[in-house]
């Protein structure tokens, strides 16, 4: 691969703009990634990417692993059940009462979807994203949970939406639990605790 000067100039232009993220092609393959105060030289990602499209319907008592490296399970309080090999990933849980709505489906995000993070606020999650300064390629891989109406009811593993959250006077009946590691990098032993 080589660059032209051409691309060179254009890095080094959005390098000095205060832009947090933006990207640059350089060929078929390869692309220039800014987000916040790194450069990355990283494949392209297929807009079209099959793992975008997917989407999960997830009953009471079902679990299931969205990847190799991501495990969901939603379970009455007293009857937690996850496979050993998760247990010693990093856990993202939610206790939720008697009215929280079943199913639930897990999906990657969408074009105007927003989330109620109080009894007033609601917030796009782009701007969610961007207002905790989370990089792009974590964004993409943020599970969306909504109900079947399609209400945004958690992104996983940030934040839960206003609508799940059981009053204090609620009983907790059902706990959502999103188990995750962080895939191992090249000569790394053990990388499942470091986010």
């Amino acid at each position: 691969m080589t660059l032209s000067t051409k691309q060179i100039e254009q890095v080094m232009t959005l390098l000095s703009k205060e832009k947090a993220h933006w990207g640059i092609d350089i060929d078929q393959q390869w692309q220039f990634q800014k987000s916040y105060n790194r450069l990355f030289l990283c494949l392209k990602q297929s807009s079209e990417n099959d793992e975008a499209k997917q989407s999960f319907k997830l009953n009471l008592g079902e679990s299931m692993f969205l990847s190799k490296n991501e495990w969901v399970g939603i379970f009455p309080e007293d009857k937690l059940e996850m496979p050993e090999e998760v247990n010693s990933w990093l856990e993202y849980r939610q206790s939720l009462g008697e009215e929280f709505p079943f199913p639930i489906i897990l999906r990657k995000r969408q074009a105007g979807d927003r989330i109620q993070l109080n009894e007033q606020l609601h917030k796009k999650l782009s701007r969610f994203f961007i207002d905790k300064k989370i990089p792009q390629d974590l964004r993409s891989q943020t599970w969306i949970v909504t109900d079947l109406r399609g209400n945004v009811l958690a992104l996983l593993p940030y934040v839960f939406s206003y609508l799940c959250i059981p009053k204090e006077t609620a009983k907790i009946h059902y706990v959502l639990l999103y188990k995750y590691r962080k895939p191992k990098l090249e000569g790394e032993a053990d990388a499942g605790k470091r986010y």
